[in-house]
């Protein structure tokens, strides 16, 4: 088995240990789940694949995501703590007898600060807060994941099984800003954006089928929103 791939599970399962450690220190603090979904866009790097004609198309292309987050909130700081389980799909229509699908899964673990208001009224749903909205609900995130990537060509389109399969498991980092409104004591809505990047990808088959590189970087643009809501203290 490639050493490279167990090197990146044992990294996985670290992460998880590390996650698990901090959710088990801010148990007493307050909680939110939530969900979240968003466009995701090409922001550089990528594979680059040229057909017979000399067109050239950016993979993996444009796309949309989904996740599901679970926020910890603590006690005396406006920081949070937000593990996301996220799903990711992305495609590109057929050119030159060549589809591409991607699904991608991943674990992203946002670190979550409101830097207007760092030491406020922190216990406090966004609802209750009295203030400025900019004050009390900008907030800034780091949000380190590690990403199960499915790469999937189709020689003839429209076929519903894929003539090669790719898998692989990447490290990223996202960089990103969004807004808390609160709408009532318990939901919350937030629109924000994120930046992701990718150092280390690799996509085999597709070199074979004409891309100009078979490892690259990647970088994108995640515009979305997120949901969530308070749960009570018991």
């Amino acid at each position: 088995m490639d050493l490279v791939y167990l090197h990146k599970v044992g990294l996985m399962y670290r992460i998880l240990l590390v996650l698990g450690t901090i959710v088990w220190s801010v148990a007493n603090s307050h909680a939110q789940v939530g969900a979240r979904g968003g466009y995701l866009a090409h922001a550089g790097g990528g594979w680059k694949n040229t057909g017979s004609n000399g067109s050239v198309r950016q993979l993996p292309g444009s796309g949309a995501s989904a996740g599901i987050d679970y926020a910890l909130r603590m006690k005396k700081i406006r920081l949070e703590l937000i593990p996301e389980l996220n799903f990711s799909q992305f495609g590109t229509s057929a050119t030159n007898g060549l589809e591409t699908r991607n699904h991608w899964y991943s674990l992203f673990v946002h670190l979550q600060v409101y830097p207007f208001d760092l030491k406020g009224d922190c216990d406090c749903p966004t609802f209750s807060k009295q203030g400025n909205i900019l004050k009390k609900g900008f907030f800034l995130t780091v949000a380190p994941g590690l990403s199960y990537q499915r790469n999937a060509l189709y020689i003839q389109p429209s076929s519903p099984t894929p003539a090669l399969i790719d898998r692989y498991l990447a490290v990223s980092t996202g960089i990103g800003a969004g807004l808390d409104i609160g709408i009532s004591e318990q939901l919350t809505i937030s629109p924000l954006v994120l930046w992701r990047y990718f150092p280390h990808l690799k996509w085999a088959d597709l070199a074979q089928q004409g891309a100009d590189q078979e490892e690259v970087s990647l970088a994108q643009w995640q515009a979305g929103m997120r949901v969530s809501w308070r749960l009570k203290r018991r």
